[in-house]
Order: C-alpha cells, then sequence, then structure tokens
C-alpha cells in the first residue's frame, strides 16, 4: 500500500511537494507517478519518493497516485492562499 504525505507553500502560484512510501516498511518509492488530472500536470517520484509540483494554482484538486506493483490511490487536495 501506498502512503502519501503532501505539503505546499502557499504563494499565488503553489508548489506541491511530498514523499510517497511503503505503508508496510517507510521507505520511500521511486518511479511513481503524481498526476492532478484537471491542470494535465503531473510528476515522478525521485529515488527517495519525493516529488514537486511548480506552479500548481490555488483550489481543490483530485491526486492520481500510481506505480507498478501498487494499487491506484486518488486523493482530494486543497491548495489555498493563507
Amino acid at each position: 500500500m501506498i502512503a502519501l504525505m503532501a505539503s505546499y507553500s502557499a504563494i499565488a502560484q503553489n508548489t506541491l511537494t511530498g514523499m510517497v512510501r511503503d505503508s508496510a516498511d517507510n521507505k520511500g518509492i521511486a518511479g511513481v507517478t503524481i498526476y492532478i488530472p484537471d491542470l494535465q500536470t503531473g510528476a515522478a517520484t525521485n529515488d527517495e519518493g519525493a516529488y514537486t509540483l511548480k506552479n500548481v494554482p490555488k483550489g481543490i484538486y483530485l491526486v492520481q497516485v500510481s506505480s507498478l506493483g501498487y494499487g491506484p490511490i486518488t486523493k482530494e487536495i486543497n491548495l489555498k492562499e493563507t
């Protein structure tokens, strides 16, 4: 199972960053696809399981996370100015 952790910096255009880890051993998972369909943008995790999506406008989005060997997950995120 995949565990998705996300954070963002609130500027006019947000940067969404986070880690994708295996819930069994808490190790980062490389090559996981993070995709926001509404924005037609995405990223892949690095060797440590970290990802960054830049220039994401504020709003509520569904984020799709997928990787070979793991079930896909979809999570709603709310990026807002603080």
